[in-house]
């Protein structure tokens, strides 16, 4: 799905560049408002200027890719060196697409954060580059992006999620959130007993992939039948 993260983490502070340099990343893109920055807040950014060395002591570059204007932007980013694209039409991919270009970089090279799952997970994901969601710095949101949070709440319904994603310290591949929170779910519409019998099955399989995909498979069919029966 468009709008489904490759990747969690709680916050973009939190990407280590050791890490990101194993997965072959050289250019980390992301959203301003409440990935970066706290929407309300520009003047605290000694935090995005460590994290801007901190990745360019690793060779990462970091790239701002925003909706906002470039008077806008250019007043918070301009000051620490950092390069920006603004007015990039998230969730179309085409900023992303021809900053990627402009560098020389691979898909697989670049990696777009931000914390909606409408404009940066879907441009990302369009743009064929890894995609990672944060938590949100603060709670509070712009008038627009409040419109677009309305509509996520509908994404995360489709995508099976009946409340928000637990953001880790550390990245967190998408499926295995899934998977976690399907079983959890799987497990809540058993009884005691049955729980128990699962349980020992489990410890008696070795193969722990044809029974994650048991579960998710099982889960998801509960959840339809519950839905269609409501």
């Amino acid at each position: 799905m468009l709008f489904r993260p490759k990747y969690t983490i709680n916050t973009i502070y939190n990407l280590d560049p050791v890490k990101l340099n194993e997965m072959g990343i050289k250019a980390v893109f992301s959203d301003l408002d409440n990935t970066l920055l706290a929407w309300n807040k520009f003047e605290t950014a000694k935090e995005m200027d460590n994290f801007n060395k901190k990745l360019a002591k690793a060779g990462i570059k970091l790239v701002v890719i925003s909706n906002n204007n470039a008077k806008r932007v250019g007043k918070v980013l301009n000051p620490y060196h950092i390069n920006f694209v603004a007015k990039a039409r998230k969730p179309l991919p085409f900023a992303i697409t021809r900053k990627r270009e402009e560098m020389k970089l691979a898909k697989d090279q670049v990696m777009m954060v931000g914390d909606q799952l409408i404009t940066d997970m879907q441009a990302g994901n369009l743009a064929g580059v890894e995609t990672v969601l944060v938590k949100p710095l603060v709670e509070t949101d712009k008038w627009n992006t409040r419109i677009n949070r309305f509509f996520e709440k509908i994404i995360y319904f489709f995508l099976g999620l009946s409340h928000r994603v637990t953001f880790k310290e550390n990245l967190q591949k998408w499926m295995r959130i899934l998977f976690v929170l399907a079983a959890e779910r799987f497990f809540n519409l058993m009884t005691h007993k049955k729980r128990v019998i699962c349980l020992r099955v489990l410890l008696k399989k070795q193969k722990m992939k044809k029974i994650q995909m048991f579960i998710v498979n099982v889960a998801s069919n509960c959840v339809t039948i519950t839905r269609l029966c409501r």
